[in-house]
Order: C-alpha cells, then sequence, then structure tokens
C-alpha cells in the first residue's frame, strides 16, 4: 500500500512493474504488509527467479535474513495492526485507511477473489496472525542499460571498436545485453548468461581460443 494506507496494484506482477506502479504514489515508495505466516505464504506464492531463494532457503534463512532487518531498523515486527501502523508513520486518516486496507483484503482473501486488482487466489493470503511485520520498499537501481561493449570472445571494445588486450568483461552490464529491459520474466537468463561468458573469457586468457 502507499503512505496514504491505499493499496494500489495487483502485487503479484513482476517486481519492475510494482515499483513503477510505487513511482507515482506519494514518496515513490511502498508498504509491504505480512503476518506469521509468510514462510508457508512463500511456499505457496511459487514465485521464480531471484526471489525464489526466500522459498528455497527455508524458515532458518528467511528468519534470520528478518531479524536481521528488524535489528537494522528495515522492518518493524509488532503484535497488533494498530501498533504496525503506528511504528510505520501512519497517522491520523492515512492510519485509519492503513486498517481498513487490510481488513478489505482479509476478505478478498476469504472469498478467494481479488474483486480489486485481480490477483491470483493462490497469492492471495491473510493478514491476521501476530506478530505482523512491515516495511518500506521502493527501486534501485539494478543494472546500467549500455555497459561495456565486447566482441565474442567477451573482450572490452575501444573507442574504435577494437578489443583492448587483456581486458574480458561478463555480467549484466556487459555488451549491452539488457540495453532496453532487465527480463525478470524469464528466470535464469542474466546468471546463466554471465557463467557463459566467464567460462569463455577464462579460456580465451589461457589460450584455449578454440575450446
Amino acid at each position: 500500500m502507499n503512505r496514504n494506507g491505499e493499496r494500489f496494484a495487483n502485487e503479484s506482477c513482476p517486481y519492475n512493474d510494482i515499483v513503477y506502479a510505487a513511482a507515482h504514489q506519494p514518496g515513490r515508495v511502498y508498504a509491504q504488509i505480512c503476518d506469521a505466516n509468510i514462510l508457508e505464504d512463500a511456499k505457496r506464492f511459487h514465485t521464480i527467479g531471484c526471489s525464489a531463494q526466500t522459498r528455497n532457503g527455508g524458515e532458518k534463512y528467511i528468519q534470520g535474513k528478518m531479524d536481521e532487518a528488524i535489528e537494522a531498523g528495515a522492518l518493524f515486527k509488532c503484535d497488533t495492526l494498530d501498533e504496525l501502523a503506528d511504528k510505520m508513520g501512519f497517522t491520523g486518516a492515512a492510519k485509519d485507511t492503513f486498517l481498513a486496507t487490510v481488513e478489505r483484503y482479509n476478505e478478498l482473501y476469504d472469498k478467494q477473489n481479488d474483486e480489486d486488482f485481480g490477483k491470483p487466489a493462490y497469492r492471495l493470503s491473510a493478514i491476521r496472525t501476530a506478530p505482523f511485520y512491515g516495511c518500506w520498499l521502493g527501486a534501485s537501481l539494478l543494472t546500467t542499460e549500455q555497459g561495456i561493449a565486447i566482441n565474442e570472445k567477451g573482450q572490452a571494445l575501444d573507442n574504435n571498436n577494437q578489443p583492448m588486450e587483456g581486458l574480458y568483461i561478463t555480467g549484466d552490464m556487459s555488451g549491452s545485453f539488457f540495453a532496453n529491459n532487465y527480463p525478470c520474466l524469464m528466470a535464469g537468463v542474466a546468471m546463466g548468461r554471465t557463467l557463459t561468458f566467464a567460462m569463455k573469457a577464462v579460456k580465451q586468457m589461457a589460450g584455449l581460443d578454440n575450446a
């Protein structure tokens, strides 16, 4: 929800879509709220790509990360939703809206039908079991959209498009691979390409040109 306590998007959308929607909200941020059932919810949501680590890491992993965030003041843990609203800075009408939004979301969960934004039923979750958790999120820079130009061997190119001896580049920012979009619906494309070009660069450096 936004700083006014309003739900503003289908939270099941790709992460670049949710932060784009958040960029049009007050302060360009959004609040994420969950309850004590977050681990079971994460298993049921069955997300892919980077976010799958939450599910695959298991209870010890996710609880450890949450404890770290709580200690750092980035995540709030409260016994009541009223207390959580206060901790997150909701006051006056915004706090009333926050509480009403959670109540409405629970209603949609009970119906197993998101009448407001069309989220799939299996990704709806009740927010009723203490403790309750909340944090503020927003967009951040993930990759540059141009990066360093390379040839088919992974060598960095100079201003004349000539290979720079001894310099090899791999990773998301090489070769303008993500010049137009970071395709979050193609899980593994970044890691797979990075690993492939890294192996190719190592073989070039070892003199195994045809390997």
